[in-house]
């Protein structure tokens, strides 16, 4: 039975012998996971204060990311700064740091006299949130107001990891939370919107949305009274977001009233008598809220949705152009760009968009607290590149969780599981960073047009009225600190199209009275003009064109025919005080390098027909450092035209020419006549700049002023002449006196 003693016990010295081998390194392995339970409960106590110092480090390198910049622009002083300086990165920036100077200087006041002549619109009330933390700064810090406008966005942009690395911890634990926060303030298209310099309302945008979003979810999973502190939060952080994006309120209704909506509709039971509590309160803090707002503010919220819808997707409405055609963050963006603007390549778009995926799987109840930024996502692929931005948390927390679930997946094979996460981490990292420091985001204005300017400042009259493109409208009432018509905020189609005029019609005298008109009588006048035709617009925008460019002595048939009395306006005589309303104030025309580049739109603007609702889009190519000899015309961009066929190279293209045109010393001269119809090619050899460009816009007030510098003396006067960067001419007009 069973063998001897002797095998028995040959048998038990070879038992033990045949896993050695395999028991080596399974043991080495065991050791090093036996090391790594002692790490973790050692530093156990110390989890928060790690987790608190990691997201810090985050946060820092965020800030670090966004002032990097700096170093490229000090490069380039002439062009990103002046008077010792930063230019900043948007055009809104001159807005609110506009706004911050006023309160600076206690001169903020009812209305803004500088915006919107000649009916001034009313400063925000209150002043925007983050004027006031421009204004405070500046005073604490005895700091200047442009560096504070440029730094503070890129300091208050990061703090999105705090609402992401909750919301990615609530979601795929510490992991999930440490990655999303980590990528989020690497993502390209965040950088830009909170670089420095990009003093703006849209640093802060997600971490107040993504905030009020946490509390809530937080609020509406709590079963305990702790919850309430958590709906107070979201409170506090939806109205301080309120307040922060002032501009919009519809939006920010929008983005924080969803998760609210889906907190009480589907998780908050409480009791009876708790319940009549907890919606009194909040019943009566809405009352309260709207009683001290605007009763009406819901209806403007809805009205408001609906507008910024048809701005958004560049549909038509009324009689006017929709100005969002002619944004580049309006723009439908392709699919390439958005992954190129976020995660900048496919693989990490899509390991994030499988996250976002898992998660939406198995959190299908809670994922509903993302819903706001699921739906501006959409809007992002359909609408305006813009919504991007919505797109930054969730392409985050995806990562996160993907990120989380491979973690988890190799939790018992440790150390490899942190290896692997860390290994994860530099791999959607490295090509973040590396992106970010290969390019560099530039000031909206160079430092030339700053120097004009402050130049405007030192030699108009305080009251002095500048008729410049709507672009620039926010910059000249903080460095010029004279008043516009146009600007960012109030920059209509009808509004747009009468900016544009002056620079798209053939006629000095139309275009000098027609800006005086406005000055003296702005959209009011407008409107009462098409009164007397029905409230057409085509037929009293022609009208008035018609008026202004007979001027007053041949006016007056006009009036007598088509105008009945009105108001004031009972003879001939008044109306023609009325068109012709004399120089109350002094007024300016801005002709500069932003119209060369912006042609094809300030033209379709000009050339508006309100009755066909069409405008033309001109052909126009500038061209700089212009040289010519016997045979060839060269200039910047690779401009070279050959003189003996007549053709252009352009994006290696042969354009055949009608004429070229010289212009010297207030005279015209014609090199080459080809005898046939096409572009002309015009250049002034002193400032050795021109254009490539069709007959229309040829003959425009602004090529005859920017290229050919030809006035008509009686109606425009040079102040300042430095094509191809900068014009200013003052403009005379013609008067009717009583």
């Amino acid at each position: 039975m069973g063998g001897s003693k002797k095998k028995r016990a040959l048998n038990t010295r070879q038992q033990p012998a045949a896993p050695a081998t395999v028991g080596a390194g399974t043991g080495m392995f065991m050791r090093m996971q036996a090391a790594c339970d002692r790490c973790a409960h050692r530093i156990a106590p110390w989890r928060i204060l790690l987790e608190i110092i990691t997201v810090t480090a985050i946060f820092a390198l965020g800030i670090f990311c966004r002032m990097e910049d700096l170093s490229q622009w000090r490069k380039i002083e002439s062009r990103t700064f002046y008077d010792g300086k930063p230019i900043h990165a948007t055009f809104d920036a001159w807005f609110y740091l506009s706004l911050a100077q006023d309160l600076i200087d206690g001169t903020y006041a009812q209305p803004d006299e500088k915006r919107g002549v000649p009916y001034s619109p009313r400063r925000p009330e209150p002043p925007p949130l983050i004027s006031i933390l421009a204004a405070a700064t500046a005073k604490a810090t005895h700091a200047s107001l442009c560096w504070v406008g440029a730094v503070m966005p890129a300091i208050l942009g990061p703090l999105l990891v705090v609402p992401l690395y909750l919301t990615g911890r609530f979601y795929g634990g510490i992991m999930c939370g440490l990655l999303a926060s980590l990528v989020s303030v690497l993502y390209p298209f965040y950088i830009v919107r909170s670089n420095i310099g990009r003093f703006d309302t849209d640093c802060m945008i997600l971490p107040f949305s993504l905030s009020a979003s946490y509390l809530l979810m937080r609020f509406a999973l709590i079963r305990t009274a702790r919850r309430y502190a958590y709906a107070g939060a979201a409170v506090a952080v939806s109205a301080l977001f309120l307040w922060w994006w002032d501009q919009t309120p519809a939006a920010v209704c929008a983005l924080t009233g969803l998760p609210l909506l889906a907190a009480l509709a589907i998780y908050y039971r409480p009791a009876l008598r708790e319940g009549l509590i907890f919606y009194g309160i909040l019943a009566c803090g809405a009352a309260a809220a709207l009683w001290y707002i605007d009763p009406a503010l819901p209806l403007r919220i809805i009205e408001r949705l609906w507008r910024e819808f048809l701005y958004i997707t560049k549909d038509q409405s009324g009689s006017f152009p929709n100005v969002g055609k002619t944004i580049s963050e309006q723009f439908v963006p392709e699919f390439a760009n958005i992954v190129n603007s976020t995660t900048t390549n496919s693989l990490s778009f899509l390991f994030a968009s499988a996250g976002c995926v898992l998660l939406a799987w198995r959190e299908r109840a809670r994922i509903l607290f993302l819903l706001p930024f699921v739906i501006m996502s959409y809007l992002a692929f359909t609408a305006a590149n813009r919504f991007i931005l919505f797109m930054i948390p969730l392409a985050a927390i995806g990562t996160g969780y993907a990120a989380s679930c491979i973690y988890r997946l190799l939790h018992r094979v440790r150390p490899l599981d942190a290896v692997a996460c860390t290994g994860l981490a530099a791999v959607l990292a490295v090509p973040l960073y590396t992106h970010n420091i290969s390019s560099t985001r530039m000031p909206k204005e160079p430092g030339f047009m700053v120097q004009a300017m402050h130049r405007i400042r030192e030699i108009t009259p305080p009251d002095a009225v500048i008729w410049a493109w709507w672009d620039h409208g926010y910059a000249l009432t903080y460095y010029a600190r004279r008043a516009t018509i146009n600007d960012g905020a109030i920059h209509g189609g009808e509004l747009t199209v009468f900016n544009a005029i002056p620079y798209t019609t053939e006629n000095f005298r139309l275009a000098a009275n027609f800006m005086r008109f406005y000055v003296g009588r702005g959209m009011p006048g407008m409107q009462r003009v098409y009164r007397q035709f029905g409230n057409d617009p085509a037929r009293g925008i022609q009208f008035v064109k018609n008026v202004l460019q007979a001027g007053p002595e041949a006016a007056r048939r006009l009036l007598e025919a088509e105008l009945k009395p009105e108001g004031n306006c009972t003879t001939t005589d008044d109306w023609l005080r009325f068109f012709f309303p004399g120089r109350a104030r002094p007024l300016y025309l801005v002709c500069d390098h932003l119209l060369n580049r912006t042609a094809y739109w300030w033209y379709w603007f000009g050339s508006w027909d309100a009755a066909s609702r069409s405008g033309t889009h001109p052909q126009f190519r500038p061209y700089e450092q212009i040289s010519f000899d016997r045979a060839t015309v060269r200039g910047a961009g690779n401009l070279a035209i050959d003189r003996a066929s007549g053709t252009c190279l352009q994006d290696n293209r042969r354009i055949p020419l009608a004429r070229i045109d010289m212009h010297t010393s207030g005279r015209t001269n014609t090199l080459n006549d080809y005898n046939r119809s096409g572009l002309i090619f015009e250049f002034n050899r002193e400032h050795r700049n021109g254009a490539l460009m069709d007959a229309g816009i040829a003959d425009s007030v602004f090529s005859r002023l920017f290229i050919r510098m030809l006035p008509d003396t009686r109606y425009f006067r040079p102040v300042i002449n430095t094509p191809p960067f900068f014009q200013l001419w003052e403009v005379l007009g013609d008067t009717c006196e009583p």
